[in-house]
């Protein structure tokens, strides 16, 4: 069902336990954020274009303390609405969390250049999740986003694809 991944590591994303004994990310995750920025994570899957769906979403204070993680399922939509939706849940989170200052770690390179505003939003399914998106961002502070290898964004990857695994194995999202 979900052959990239171990059972034991999926598991272990879900507990919050992933390989280390402290709920700081893995230092092969973090790219690195400016000091005093706290640093979000976000991936959203689709196993179909479109087809059923989850986002993940790490948060990591300024210190690279876990905050918060986030599996969910959303039901049948686009990879990129699930990004986009990934996005808005861990935006949401981090401005509960009081977070001033963000630092973006995505490995979608289309929605990374729609908020630099390099790419223009062409898809109208797309665009209100878009605007939702800006309308967080300019809560904050300062922000800024990265696009990431794959490998860098672990962690928000198998959060993601355990929301869709979660639903499928009639568990409530984390």
């Amino acid at each position: 069902m979900f052959p990239e991944y171990e059972p034991a590591a999926i598991l272990s994303v879900l507990r919050g336990t992933r390989g280390k004994s402290s709920k700081t990310l893995a230092a092969s995750d973090a790219p690195g954020a400016p000091a005093g920025w706290c640093q979000l994570f976000t991936d959203g899957a689709s196993r179909g274009n479109p087809g059923p769906a989850g986002a993940g979403a790490l948060l990591l204070a300024a210190d690279g303390a876990e905050l918060q993680r986030i599996s969910t399922y959303l039901g049948l939509c686009t990879n990129n609405a699930a990004e986009y939706k990934a996005l808005i849940a861990g935006l949401k989170e981090a401005l509960r969390q009081g977070c001033g200052r963000l630092s973006l770690c995505m490995d979608s390179e289309l929605i990374v250049r729609q908020l630099e505003g390099r790419y223009k939003v062409r898809h109208e399914q797309l665009l209100p999740l878009y605007q939702e998106a800006k309308t967080l961002l300019a809560r904050f502070d300062a922000w800024q986003v990265r696009h990431v290898p794959r490998t860098q964004n672990q962690t928000a990857d198998a959060l993601a694809n355990a929301g869709i695994d979660q639903y499928q194995a009639g568990q409530p999202n984390i």
